[in-house]
């Protein structure tokens, strides 16, 4: 819940109706408005130090959210961790409870093993198809495999966001747990980290994919209305190369 100041008796800068509850840098917020907010304002905010901007930017937020997750209709999931809607290229993440993310708004990802990064990439069609853990296309267990056996207590997904309110998030596979790196937990957490990291990134390929094939159909659909122009006269030679260029981006 909300810890409200007894002393803001104004009225609040956001709806112009209620009588505000918090402080801000520049005028005050209802108790009312502060709901519309509450997934990425925390209570425990510096008050003094946010601004009416900031509050109704959080609620644009929060409300293109909740439309997000209105449309979200799960269809690939890796057990609790993750679920994916793929037709919409959107994503839920139990590290990340209430927030729906879009998938193109996860950039990178990074394996900690121990606080240590044991592998890293970008998120789309380049991490496809044998280089999802590792730069060379080695996988972890191939990396693993050369080292002696020790344990671990630490093994987690790091990803990395453009998402305004949630710039990283982890998914703990381990929670806690202790294991060593010849143990079926561990091998299992492997897989797990694989088999997320590659749902997303195989996701991410086949729309940018998708994406392309359109706009190469588009551009020769274009490309076909102006050679018929330039065969009827109605611009000239120099108009259709420039046109030609334009759309082929040469």
């Amino acid at each position: 819940m909300f810890l409200f100041s007894k002393k803001a008796k104004e009225q609040c800068s956001i709806c112009h109706e209620n009588e505000s509850s918090k402080v801000l840098s520049d005028g005050c917020v209802c108790k009312q408005c502060l709901e519309k907010c509450n997934l990425f304002i925390r209570p425990l905010s510096a008050w003094g130090k946010l601004t009416v901007e900031d509050i109704q930017n959080a609620i644009a937020a929060q409300e293109k959210n909740q439309y997000l997750d209105s449309i979200f209709s799960k269809t690939d999931e890796v057990e609790r961790y993750i679920q994916i809607d793929s037709k919409n290229m959107l994503m839920k993440a139990t590290a990340a409870p209430g927030i729906v993310f879009s998938l193109d708004e996860l950039v990178s990802y990074e394996l900690v093993e121990n606080g240590q990064a044991k592998t890293k990439g970008g998120l789309g069609s380049a991490v496809v198809g044998g280089a999802l853990f590792g730069a060379a296309g080695a996988v972890v267990g191939s990396i693993v495999g050369k080292k002696q056996i020790q344990e671990v207590t630490e093994y987690k997904i790091k990803f990395v966001t453009t998402h305004p309110y949630k710039k990283m998030f982890y998914i703990d596979l381990l929670k806690g747990m202790k294991t060593k790196t010849d143990s079926f937990i561990y091998k299992t957490n492997q897989t797990l980290a694989e088999n997320i990291i590659a749902l997303i990134a195989s996701i991410k390929a086949s729309s940018e994919k998708s994406t392309n094939s359109t706009q190469q159909v588009s551009a020769a659909d274009e490309l076909l209305k102006f050679k018929e122009l330039l065969d009827c006269g109605a611009i000239t030679q120099g108009e259709f190369d420039q046109k030609k260029k334009q759309l082929l981006d040469v």
